[in-house]
């Protein structure tokens, strides 16, 4: 079944499902009717459950499984056990186990609000913004888990690991004026602004009792996560209340840059994704600085392809503002963690500018599995080392047909060589590329010491920083 979901995804973005649901029906009846059995029966298949998720539960995060459901029909055919585990945001799974009534091509209801919009955020690679707290909750328990199987005297608190209390600007708030931030209790996704805030209280191992922080997150569902005069008020009113409060300052990336519209003023305007031009890079080492200053660890979310080498940055400097990034995380005196997310690409100069290297005894590089690194991209590796006359080399190597040609000696056998060549060299060059890019894989960076480790964040094994971090 997860064969056939993976496959189906592999065909290419066309074919591939946002929101996937898989249906199991067992046609057999099963002697699972005894009503004084319930108890032990329901412990069993949530059991189950558990060891189906423990086992396959990455593979289906990554075929986009957002529920898989199983039906056990009861031999008096009064109904059946319906086992439903389901993954809305695409980081954590949640279980409901009933016993229904419902017959097997019962129509299922159209998605909810709520679900449209974490499906919305998945269609843009991410994660809808008001689940960060759950999934910030879920990986502290994993950390807790991975403590007490390490043998730590320490038991997880009971209750929830991350209590949250969202942050909204009272009516009246503008860019120009903006007001304090106070909390609000509403249902989630009421927000009408695409910038989100909260409070959140987080139990962990280092701080059993609790650790406040303020979480700032873009939505994406709401105008794409876009950056507009009232979600700027919101960012910077967070801001301000951290300050005030002295507290450590999240934010969760995830937009499309400035809100724009038609005026072509501001078109002319508009930088490219993934890389650092003068002015962000410059803001980049200001706030290394400033973070180095308040006494923060520093916690480095590095997705980016290089920098802008137009003529123009060149001339607004953006190599020497690369520069001071290297200088600002040279002489940083706090723990420095760089993470290459799910995704992320770290190439060029930006690789340069955030190396491991630069600052040892303080930096320490980690990167998701899905993540890839390096000075060049496959493409450009396979200009520089695989160049036609290698692939070539290996089309004489491997190709039966060209043993062939070669073995027979014909009268046209240059011709029929060349045709043969021409007709293999895309596909060699596919194959070509793809072997650079396995170089670009966080196994082999850690293979060759420029990673301490490939691993997903919260997966159990994230790195121990007891000072209080920023986030660039």
């Amino acid at each position: 079944m997860l064969c056939g979901v993976s496959i189906a995804g592999e065909k290419g973005e066309a074919a591939r499902a946002d929101w996937a649901h898989v249906f199991l029906s067992v046609l057999p009846q099963l002697p699972l009717s005894a009503p004084a059995d319930e108890g032990r029966i329901a412990a069993a298949l949530r059991a189950a459950g558990a060891t189906v998720m423990a086992c396959y539960g990455a593979g289906l995060r990554r075929a986009a499984v957002a529920q898989w459901e199983i039906r056990l029909p009861v031999p008096d055919a009064s109904g059946a056990w319906r086992l439903v585990v389901s993954s809305p945001t695409g980081e954590y799974f949640d279980e409901a186990l009933c016993f229904c009534v419902n017959p097997i091509l019962a129509s299922y209801p159209p998605l909810e609000g709520l679900q449209q919009k974490r499906l919305a955020a998945r269609r843009h690679k991410t994660t809808y913004a008001y689940d960060f707290p759950t999934v910030f909750g879920n990986a502290l328990r994993e950390l807790w888990t991975a403590r007490a199987i390490a043998g730590e005297p320490c038991a997880a608190p009971k209750g929830r690991l991350v209590e949250m209390k969202e942050l909204m600007m009272p009516p009246g708030g503008t860019h120009q004026h903006p007001k304090p931030l106070v909390a609000v209790s509403r249902p989630v996704g009421q927000n009408d602004v695409g910038m989100v805030a909260w409070t959140l209280t987080m139990k962990t191992p280092e701080c059993p009792q609790g650790r406040k922080i303020i979480a700032v997150a873009n939505d994406i569902t709401f105008n794409s996560g876009a950056f507009g005069t009232k979600e700027d008020a919101v960012f910077w009113a967070a801001t301000e209340h951290a300050l005030e409060e002295k507290l450590p300052l999240v934010y969760l990336a995830a937009n499309a840059g400035a809100r724009v519209g038609l005026a072509q003023e501001v078109k002319q305007c508009l930088q490219a994704g993934q890389v650092w031009f003068p002015d962000s890079a410059l803001k980049t080492a200001h706030a290394m600085e400033e973070f180095d200053r308040e006494g923060l660890s520093l916690f480095i979310l590095a997705n980016w392809r290089g920098f802008s080498g137009g003529q123009r940055d060149l001339f607004e400097g953006v190599l020497q503002a690369g520069s001071l990034i290297v200088e600002a995380l040279r002489t940083y005196r706090q723990p420095v963690t760089v993470y290459l997310p799910p995704g992320a690409e770290l190439r060029g100069g930006a690789w340069v500018v955030v190396d491991g290297q630069i600052n040892a005894e303080q930096v320490e590089m980690y990167a998701d599995p899905l993540a890839r690194g390096g000075v060049l991209e496959p493409e450009g590796i396979v200009e520089i080392k695989f160049r036609a006359p290698d692939l070539v080399k290996a089309m004489h190597r491997l190709d039966p047909v060209i043993v062939r040609i070669k073995a027979e000696s014909g009268p046209d056998m240059d011709a029929a060589l060349r045709n043969r060549e021409t007709t293999l060299l895309p596909v060699y060059r596919q194959v070509a590329v793809a072997f650079a890019e396995m170089h670009d894989t966080p196994v082999r960076m850690v293979a060759k010491g420029v990673l301490h480790a490939h691993r997903a964040l919260g997966a159990g094994s994230s790195v121990p920083r007891k000072s209080p971090t920023a986030k660039v």
